[in-house]
């Protein structure tokens, strides 16, 4: 068994993404040839809103000087508060005051104005509506009229529907909104709060995104480079919406096309793309291009604007609105994770279809019964015969208080029998003066069940896996507490996942460990213990301790 230095450990994140532990995302790249603080002319200004697909928490939000879909060096940059806010809280709390704590001031977003327009983008966070991981980025296009007269800019917000004007003339803006019966103040409205609610617009947003994140779920798949590659944006949400907006400026309304009618349109769509896409790897010739097969994809995004037409439409009540969100979004995972199959359930999607559309269905009064939806269960619900039991989180344990606290998890065998994967970490907290954030280490042990990986394995193809094993790595990293049962951890520096707790699961302690839309179950003896507990370990100086941490019990 090898044994890993720095350098390999970020291959072993990248192996735990597969269990839903971690991968790399690669949020700070190196300046680029376009000097984002060229031109900057203008005086400091703060600029305040909120990212809404759901309301994502967590998420890093940025000023994306030159609009290449990716944080750059030089770019401001801030983290989305437990309500999804930045710069001003829910509560008016001005995280960018001279007073603000040193934990408050992560979410205030403070730049030197260009004087031209410039992008602002979400990446990443996690859904409160479903308290899963959000795959993706949001935008909006900001211009130096937006700002008052000191210089500050108040309560923009980050949307499907901001994202897709973000890249298009003011022309195609005005069709665009035209086509759905809205107008420019509507992208001035948070379309899932009550005072903003308008049933049309909901309609439209998650309309949009979900289109856009069926997409691009399998184009990232597909292209590794988006989001490692410095030549590539973050992800490929953008040219999805700008390749979406085209068609829409040319035919209204996606709903009111026939199902070949719309099929056409969006076939049009990917193949836009793809060419775009292309371009990307063209302009580097280190790599090779090869287009992905978007039949699958196109179908369901077909599928997916028609539930939405149904399950909300026009005259949704507010108090509807959060079930039927969340009702959609479940459909569009189940689709995501059966397309990962060798052979998607294509009945199964249909039937989860058939129970999203139906306003009176069991799926909503579950819902709608529910203060917190265990997502990663209701995704898992036989749609045959749906039974929603196991989808009300109950008991969970907050992760407060974490200063010299420990933790050990295990994947939770019981997830998927068919992959023989198997994993455990141990993290060990520390916390700094605010108590809501502070740095911590972690064992990581991981096992893909790939024979290739074995060291007794001698088969040619041995070396074409990308996935590499560990027995024990110790890794280092800060977290930060999004709310009492959820954290962001960083490993390495820029491998950002989530750490939910969700409460039991018989005589063990239940937590998800999310990245990129990817959410996997851990299971834990003990839970959150004190670093004196009679439970305890000592935190290990080397790899070599890890291994010995995590090796299985002698029998």
């Amino acid at each position: 068994m090898r044994f890993f230095k720095k350098a390999a450990q970020q291959k072993v994140l990248r192996a735990f993404t597969v269990t839903g532990l971690a991968t790399a995302v690669a949020l700070v790249a190196g300046c680029s040839s376009d000097n984002p603080d060229e031109g900057s002319d203008l005086p400091s200004s703060s600029l305040s809103g909120i990212a809404v697909d759901g309301y994502l928490a967590g998420a890093k939000v940025y000023l994306d000087y030159n609009n290449n879909g990716r944080l750059n060096a030089g770019e401001p940059s801030a983290i989305t508060d437990k309500d999804g806010y930045f710069s001003k809280a829910k509560d008016g709390t001005d995280y960018c005051a001279n007073a603000a704590s040193t934990a408050q001031k992560r979410y205030c977003l403070s730049s030197i104005g260009s004087g031209n327009d410039v992008v602002l983008r979400s990446q990443g966070g996690f859904d409160i509506f479903t308290g899963e991981p959000f795959d993706g980025s949001l935008s909006a296009r900001i211009s130096p009229d937006d700002f008052e007269v000191d210089g500050t800019l108040l309560d923009q917000k980050i949307s499907p529907l901001s994202s897709m004007l973000t890249n298009v003339s003011d022309a195609v803006k005005t069709q665009i909104l035209t086509a759905y019966g809205l107008n420019e103040s509507h992208l001035d409205q948070d379309f899932l709060s009550e005072a903003g609610y308008n049933a049309d617009i909901t309609r439209a947003a998650i309309s949009f995104h979900k289109v856009v994140t069926i997409f691009s779920e399998l184009l990232d798949d597909q292209y590794d480079e988006f989001g490692e590659d410095f030549g590539f944006p973050q992800s490929t949400n953008g040219l999805v919406y700008k390749a979406l907006a085209d068609q829409i400026n040319n035919l209204g309304d996606l709903k009111d096309l026939s199902s070949g009618q719309l099929s056409t349109a969006l076939t049009a769509a990917f193949a836009v793309v793809q060419v775009d896409i292309q371009a990307l790897y063209d302009a580097d010739e280190d790599l090779n291009y090869s287009p992905v097969d978007g039949t699958a994809a196109i179908a369901n995004a077909v599928k997916v604007i028609g539930l939405v037409a149904n399950a909300i439409p026009s005259g949704t009540l507010f108090a509807e609105a959060k079930s039927r969100v969340i009702g959609v979004e479940m459909v569009v995972r189940k689709m995501i994770e059966e397309r990962q199959e060798n052979v998607p359930d294509v009945a199964q999607i249909d039937a989860a279809i058939t129970e999203a559309e139906d306003t009176n269905s069991g799926l909503y009064t579950a819902l709608e019964g529910t203060s917190d939806v265990d997502f990663t269960a209701l995704v898992g619900v036989d749609f045959t015969a749906p039974n929603y039991a196991d989808i009300d989180i109950s008991g969970a344990i907050p992760l407060t208080d974490l200063a010299e606290k420990q933790l050990f998890v295990a994947y939770d065998e019981d997830e998927d029998l068919s992959d023989n994967k198997s994993g455990s970490a141990h993290f060990f907290f520390n916390a700094d003066e605010s108590g809501i954030a502070g740095t911590l280490n972690a064992c990581l042990k991981y096992s893909d069940g790939n024979p290739k990986n074995e060291p007794d394995y001698t088969g040619q193809d041995k070396e074409d896996t990308n996935v590499e094993e560990t027995e024990g790595t110790l890794i280092d990293g800060t977290w930060f507490a999004i709310d009492d049962n959820r954290l962001v951890l960083t490993l390495e520096g820029s491998f950002d996942i989530t750490l939910i707790s969700k409460g039991a699961k018989g005589s063990k302690t239940k937590y998800s460990l999310s990245y990129g839309g990817e959410t996997v179950s851990w299971l834990s003896d003990d839970g959150l213990i004190d670093d004196l507990s009679v439970n305890s370990v000592t935190l290990p100086t080397d790899n070599a301790g890890c291994v010995s941490l995590l090796a299985p019990p002698q029998v």
